[in-house]
């Protein structure tokens, strides 16, 4: 989310910390992605944000890389 104080792991300590919880539900329910990009963790492929609406559509070259 580039904010650069959440860490990468959900420690076991950190799941019971409810000040921690607490903010990262803020950060959760009330923070929106107005403009931006969105980055898959495990391919980094980027899709755009516009108006809050992310584009996920794939390219037609794409779609045959793609395996479910």
């Amino acid at each position: 989310m580039g904010i650069p104080t959440l860490p990468d792991v959900l420690t076991d300590n950190l799941a019971q910390d409810r000040e921690f919880l607490m903010a990262l539900f803020y950060i959760l329910m009330n923070v929106h992605l107005v403009e931006g990009v969105l980055t898959c963790p495990a391919t980094r492929r980027e899709f755009p944000v516009t108006n809050e609406i992310p584009n996920m559509i794939l390219e037609d070259d794409e779609c045959e890389r793609v395996r479910y």
